[in-house]
């Protein structure tokens, strides 16, 4: 069920050319925030409707002066926002809406205010905190009144009729044309607090065009377990996903975007607390432009849109979140982030709580793209490198080893189940497997060669230590994923000498090996130290803490 939104709708910056009234040049223009109308109380005796507007920081330290007269209004709000999406009902909410003018020798910031009673009390409107920020060049313009005169620096009241609108100014001095990239502060009622107006015409090529991003690319998640009958209140029905685009680490909700022909790409910096955690985004998620066109969501790359999920990772990981929206036209230069409030569901610390984030400038996000590149994940669990708390397990190419988990005493054999998986068996195969499941041979099942890495051996009488393959006698391979995460489920496939994800390290310590993947530096791990016939065999970060690494310890035997 959707309820309503404060929606901040921003309208077109737009520069004006200079026509009969040269002294005239609007700069900018917005609905501004939408803000819950205050509550309105009626004098039963006069039938006088007033309402007392929120306090900002500025009003209990100010002299109230009561009702200040000769405030102009506005007839006719559509003539200056023509063209606008006006569809939030305004006996629910009030626009603060503005606009920001050239006149004579003032810049004019005009603070419009949409009367929900006849009277309004404890307003605020500005004072010398007042001021408009050159972004480009570091130049404060300081406010110097207001019209009415009298509302400057004090509290006030104003009366009118309910729903008029009434045009409150701030004067400043008259800004050169060059300033483009502006920023209000000190006009709390507005929500202007280091507000941002850009006159930006937008990243363009020579004929005038904006230049569109090719299409982004990011790592994709891999999906463990795909939601099953979904229920938004039973976590278990939601679907798993790991290995998560990851990037380093960026303030909670930084954006970047990719515009291209065809769809608007949003990528939004999502921070991991847990091993596994749940998310979800996209839905009802819009865009907004200053116009108030909207950019509707299509979907969540690589992840369900509209859905709750498990994300696996690590705590402190970063990853990407992308959302593709319709495409944005090439004269839009900023927007507002607009995340409708959701249905409420049963989880712990749930959040359904819209979200409104206004003034997006898209320059500033395309320039973010670099932020989102994939960065890896790096796990330190010792200050010592594993390896040299170890030395290289010798073996004997070409002889057949079998290899069994110090924990459990299973043996590590060869599945056809899930794609070739390697998983661990004790001295049979399990019962109820198809003819297709498991390889038929129970010696093939259990039994390894060590080849060294950039050798070819059928046979030797001596040991070595190198990197090797671990192969079957049918030249299977042991290989590590190679999507860059751990707990990847390892795979038997076709030996190939110039795969760096089947090429081992055999470190020995007090008899037991740890098998490491050369390329990824994960080791194999019985997961969770299950003894069950046919448990998972996985690739996991090393521990090295002997008190509870006793699933990643292998003990290698030569058969005779």
């Amino acid at each position: 069920m959707k309820k309503h939104l404060i929606i901040g709708l921003l309208l077109a910056v737009v520069l004006m050319p200079s026509q009969a009234q040269t002294d005239f040049r609007e700069r900018a223009k917005s609905w501004g925030i939408w803000v819950p109308n205050p509550q309105v109380t009626i004098d039963k005796k006069g039938r006088k409707t007033t309402a007392e507007w929120p306090a900002t920081e500025n009003n209990s330290w100010h002299e109230d002066i009561g009702i200040v007269d000769g405030v102009p209004t506005v007839k006719d709000m559509k003539a200056i926002f023509s063209g606008t999406d006006f569809s939030i009902p305004v006996d629910t909410y009030t626009p603060m809406a503005w606009r920001l003018t050239d006149e004579g020798v003032h810049t004019v910031l005009h603070c419009y205010l949409h009367m929900p009673a006849d009277i309004v009390t404890n307003l605020w409107l500005g004072n010398k905190e007042s001021v408009i920020l050159d972004k480009e060049t570091g130049i404060i313009y300081q406010s110097q009144g207001s019209i009415p005169e009298r509302c400057y620096d004090k509290v006030f009241s104003v009366a009118s009729k309910k729903g008029d609108v009434l045009d409150l100014q701030i004067l400043f001095p008259r800004l050169p044309k060059t300033a483009r990239y502006l920023a209000v502060y000190g006009v709390p009622t507005w929500h202007m607090r280091g507000y941002d107006i850009s006159n930006d015409p937008g990243l363009s090529d020579d004929s005038g065009h904006k230049e569109y991003d090719s299409i982004p690319r990011f790592h994709t998640a891999q999906l463990l377990r795909d939601s099953v009958h979904y229920d938004k209140n039973n976590s278990n029905s939601w679907a798993v996903y790991q290995d998560a685009h990851l990037i380093k680490p960026l303030e909670q909700n930084t954006m970047a975007l990719w515009q291209t022909t065809d769809a608007t790409y949003l990528a939004i910096a999502t921070e991991q607390n847990w091993f596994r955690e749940y998310h979800g985004r996209g839905g009802n998620t819009i865009l907004l432009d200053r116009q108030g066109h909207q950019y509707k969501c299509r979907g969540v790359l690589n992840y369900p849109n509209d859905r709750l999920f498990w994300l696996e990772g690590y705590p402190g990981d970063y990853f990407a979140m992308v959302l593709v929206f319709d495409p944005l036209p090439p004269h839009v230069d900023a927007f507002t982030y607009v995340v409708p409030e959701g249905e409420p569901f049963s989880a712990w610390g749930a959040n359904w709580s819209g979200e409104v984030i206004s003034n997006l400038s898209i320059r500033q996000l395309r320039e973010n793209q670099r932020l989102f590149e994939y960065h890896p994940r790096e796990v330190v669990r010792h200050n010592t490198p594993y390896a040299e708390l170890h030395t290289n397990f010798s073996y004997r190419p070409g002889k057949y080893h079998t290899i069994v988990n110090k924990h459990t005493g299973s043996k590590m054999g060869l599945s056809f189940d899930y794609n070739l998986h390697a998983t661990a068996y004790r001295d049979s195969i399990p019962s109820g497997h198809g003819p297709n499941e498991i390889i038929i041979s129970k010696d093939k099942v259990f039994r390894f060669k060590f080849i060294p890495v950039g050798t070819v051996v059928s046979g030797s009488s001596g040991k070595v230590s190198k990197d090797c393959f671990i192969v079957t006698e049918d030249m299977f391979a042991l290989e590590d994923g190679s999507d860059r995460s751990e707990g990847q489920w390892l795979i038997f496939r076709y030996l190939n000498r110039s795969n760096p994800y089947q090429q081992w390290k055999l470190i020995e310590n007090e008899g037991m090996v740890t098998i490491i993947n050369k390329a990824t530096g994960r080791c194999v791990d019985l997961a969770g130290g299950d003894a069950k016939e046919g448990a998972a065999v996985f690739s996991y970060d090393i521990n090295c803490d002997p008190q509870s690494n006793a699933n990643q310890k292998w003990i290698i035997r030569e058969e005779q």
